[in-house]
């Protein structure tokens, strides 16, 4: 008996990649694709609930605020892989600064706009929760 060889390939890419299978050059593959799948991006809503999810797995849901959580999700554009690194380096950068909490930068961005200098307004502030200043911001 011979062993029989199985051999899958997975495709990834936006939506372009089923435009892109359609040229005429490209028929013979996209014709032995068996099962398309077509995945959206995720709402802010489904990508809070993926992070908060994460936060209380690691049995400290307070790890991040309400409005920092609300800040990355609208900044990952729907995509779960860019949220979850951005808010990987930023806990770690907390880590590293042994940080309670991470939070939205509020009182930076008044700041810098009291001082005439335009600012993005996802900036996030690392600071240790509370009234304590200092902290570092970072522009995502």
């Amino acid at each position: 008996m011979r062993p029989i060889l199985i051999v899958g390939v997975l495709l990834v890419g936006d939506e372009r990649l089923t435009d892109k299978m359609r040229r005429e050059e490209l028929v013979p593959l996209g014709s032995r694709m068996r099962t398309p799948l077509v995945l959206q991006a995720h709402t802010p809503a489904e990508l809070a609930e993926c992070l908060t999810h994460r936060l209380r797995a690691t049995g400290n849901a307070s790890l991040m605020t309400q409005g920092l959580i609300h800040t990355l999700c609208e900044h990952a554009l729907g995509n779960p892989r860019v949220l979850l690194t951005t808010a990987g380096e930023l806990l770690h950068a907390a880590a590293q600064r042994d940080l309670p909490q991470v939070r939205a930068g509020e009182r930076e961005l008044h700041a810098r706009r009291q001082r005439g200098v335009d600012v993005d307004a996802r900036v996030v502030d690392l600071c240790g929760g509370g009234d304590r200043g200092g902290g570092v911001a970072i522009a995502l």
